[in-house]
């Protein structure tokens, strides 16, 4: 005799059948959405994998931009290794070299390097030396670098040294720059002194000095033309030579390549963050 489920009106079989049916399409429905998860996540992760990889992209762009940013290639100012059988004595000394400067045009350069010799040349040799960039014409000139003073401790081969100080300087339009030294002689009780930077003849100098004609070169400073006791110019090609590079500055596609890199970044968080 069939019997019916008061509470569903059906036989036992039939709701027997119904729940096997229901119990299989869950079954299904579960499979569906776990296969829609994993299809979307791998949609997901590979969005965000491609977002590194175009970043990754950029970044390796802009390292070959930067690393094949050409070098611009040193100036050397100043006469270089000369013979010398000669020294200055007026202290305080400024000499700027006339013999070979350069002209640089508009942007920013620096001050490498300070290629000299030291020499005893009798006497009293004794003090420091800095070396210097001016730009100027005629009687005046201006430090544009002042380098870090060395102090004569003895003779020396011709050897090189860092420029050191303030060794970066701009110009903004085409300019003539020359090298120059300042000696700061340390008196003592009188005694006749020598620069220990020496000088042969066949060249031209403009040198502000002192010696018996007074207290001689004031020290330099940026910007303000060198003044002292004394002024004039003289035959000289000193013992010296500055080594001068241009800083490059960074093109405009690198420079646009590096906006783009930020936003695609801010991107990326913004779309990590969502997820």
């Amino acid at each position: 005799m069939k019997t019916t489920d008061l509470f569903e009106g059906r036989s036992p079989q039939g709701r027997e059948a119904r729940d096997s049916k229901a119990w299989y399409i869950s079954k299904v429905r579960v499979a569906e959405r776990i296969t829609w998860s994993a299809t979307s996540s791998r949609s997901e992760f590979g969005r965000v994998a491609s977002y590194w990889t175009i970043e990754k992209a950029f970044a390796c762009l802009l390292f070959l931009l930067l690393g094949v940013q050409p070098v611009a290639a040193g100036f050397v100012l100043g006469p270089g290794q000369v013979s010398t059988g000669a020294s200055d004595g007026a202290f305080d000394l400024i000499a700027v070299d006339l013999t070979k400067s350069i002209i640089l045009g508009s942007g920013t350069y620096d001050a490498s390097i300070f290629n000299y010799g030291f020499a005893d040349f009798g006497f009293l040799t004794n003090g420091t030396v800095a070396p210097l960039l001016l730009t100027g014409s005629g009687t005046t000139y201006r430090p544009v670098a002042i380098g870090n003073s060395i102090s004569y401790t003895g003779p020396t081969a011709f050897m090189s040294r860092s420029f050191g100080g303030s060794s970066t300087f701009t110009l903004s339009t085409s300019t003539e720059v020359f090298a120059g030294l300042y000696w700061k002689a340390t008196d003592n009780s009188g005694q006749e002194l020598r620069m220990p930077l020496g000088y042969t003849s066949g060249g031209n100098a403009f040198v502000v000095y002192g010696g018996g004609l007074g207290p001689g070169a004031k020290p330099p400073e940026l910007g303000t033309v060198i003044n002292g006791s004394a002024e004039g110019f003289f035959d000289r090609r000193y013992n010296f030579s500055v080594e001068v590079n241009a800083v490059p500055e960074p093109s405009g596609l690198t420079v646009g390549l590096l906006g783009l890199s930020g936003l695609i970044q801010r991107y990326r968080f913004r779309r990590i963050a969502k997820y």
